[in-house]
Parts: structure tokens; C-alpha cells; sequence
């Protein structure tokens, strides 16, 4: 970056991991398309890419802001090796990938966890919350996280098509779309991804909230 004081505020930190920023003087770059090559002192390319604004996820309408991001090293080029940044974070994750603790996790299936079948709100600072989890994934997702009552009405939208392929976490701290606690009882985890290579998944996952 030409200012990587300006990044490190600008996005969240790489915990456990140490981030390097590195200073160049980067050429100007058009936003539409163009290429980009990156070589040692040596003039040795070390990685290159062609870049058009339409390789980013078909749901970014506008790209501006957005980084084109590479997610595997090495690869074929352009199979599958950048994709857009995650909306989780701020469209951009420079230098790192994140990793979800799995210390105490309840795994659903290979993309998703939960912090537990129950939880209680009752600001005791012993399980207030539920964590939900999203492990990642090798291409970008369409994430939605939708609570339900027992009854089918919708509670609470955590995520609204959410596009992300990082690990990513969210919290429900029991209240519902008016920021009202609701009352204890049986409630439904509605989890859905989608990836542009494979259909649409949903899993369904009861929680208890209790008093």
C-alpha cells in the first residue's frame, strides 16, 4: 500500500498472526480493467493477473471499494484463485485469512457452528449470547441468518445476503427486529448458503432461550 498506516486502521487486525504492511509507489490504475504484475528486485514476475471489473461476484452491482482479492497460492491463473472481498469485512481483508475458534464450537456441518443448542439472555455474563459461526469457504457465498418463533414468525434477520467466503461470526443476543428481549422459549436457526458453482443449501437448527 502507499499509506499502510491508513489500512491497518481501516480494516480489523490478523489476531494470532502477525501482519506486515509494506510502503511502494503503485501506478494508477483505471477501475474497469487492466493488468497487474508483480516482480522482485530482480525483474523476476512473481504474480500477475488480468483484471476486468466483471470477474467480481455477480451480486456487487458496483465494485468501487470492493477488493479483488487472491485466495489460493499457487494456482492456475484465473481458475478460481481471486475473488471479491467479504462483506463481513468491510469488502477487504488484506494479508490474512480468518480463523474461527473451535474450542468451543458445536459443528452443524462443514460450514457452519454454533456456540450451543441454548442460551440465556438475563445479562448474567453466563451464556447472554449465541455465536454463529461461519467457517469459510474456497469461493464466495450468499449467507443468510434468520431467526424464527415457534409459530414460523421471522424474529430477527441477522444477515441479509451476505457475500463471504471468510470465516465470519455473528451474535444473537436474544432481542428481536425492535431490539425487544424475547421471551424464553424454542426458536429456529435458519442457515443458508449458496456458492455459484453448487445449489443452495438450508439447515434448520432449534434454540432454546431461557429465562
Amino acid at each position: 500500500s502507499e499509506n499502510p498506516q491508513l489500512v491497518a486502521l481501516q480494516y480489523p487486525l490478523n489476531f494470532g498472526n502477525e501482519t506486515i504492511h509494506h510502503r511502494a509507489n503503485l501506478p494508477y490504475l483505471t477501475q474497469s480493467t487492466g493488468s497487474v504484475h508483480l516482480k522482485n528486485r530482480r525483474k523476476k514476475e512473481m504474480d500477475s493477473m488480468l483484471y476486468d471489473e466483471d470477474h467480481h461476484h455477480p451480486i456487487i452491482h458496483d465494485p468501487q471499494g470492493v477488493s479483488f482479492e487472491r485466495i489460493q497460492i499457487p494456482c492456475p491463473q484465473n481458475d478460481h484463485c481471486w475473488t471479491s472481498g467479504s462483506a463481513h469485512y468491510g469488502f477487504a481483508t488484506p494479508g490474512f485469512y480468518l480463523q474461527a475458534n473451535p474450542s468451543d464450537n458445536h459443528p452443524i456441518d462443514d460450514h457452519w457452528e454454533i456456540s450451543s443448542s441454548w442460551f440465556s439472555p438475563n445479562n448474567d455474563t453466563r451464556d447472554d449470547h449465541l455465536f454463529i459461526r461461519w467457517n469459510g469457504a474456497l469461493e464466495n457465498h450468499l449467507l443468510n441468518i434468520h431467526v424464527y418463533s415457534i409459530d414460523g414468525s421471522l424474529v430477527l434477520p441477522i444477515a441479509n445476503h451476505e457475500l463471504n467466503l471468510q470465516a465470519a461470526e455473528w451474535i444473537w443476543d436474544g432481542k428481536d427486529n425492535n431490539g425487544y428481549l424475547c421471551p424464553a422459549g424454542v426458536y429456529f436457526l435458519l442457515m443458508s448458503d449458496q456458492s455459484p458453482t453448487s445449489k443452495k443449501r438450508e439447515i434448520i437448527k432449534s434454540i432454546v432461550l431461557s429465562p
